[in-house]
């Protein structure tokens, strides 16, 4: 189950990596910088997520 999860929350931030190369190609500077904020704050909460798996094998 950990193993599971862990591919789970893996996935999900690959996939929210590809969304930000996609984003940034965007001409307008506003939507790019909303895009980017938004997306920061997603990666670095599904980052500590990660750390937890890695460090206790549960979520938090």
């Amino acid at each position: 189950m950990f193993n599971f999860k862990c591919e789970f929350i893996h996935r999900f931030y690959l996939i929210i990596s590809k969304i930000r190369e996609f984003k940034t190609d965007k001409k307008s500077k506003f939507s790019k910088r909303f895009y980017i904020k938004g997306i920061f704050i997603l990666e670095k909460w599904i980052f500590m997520i990660h750390l937890n798996f890695l460090i206790y094998n549960e979520v938090p």
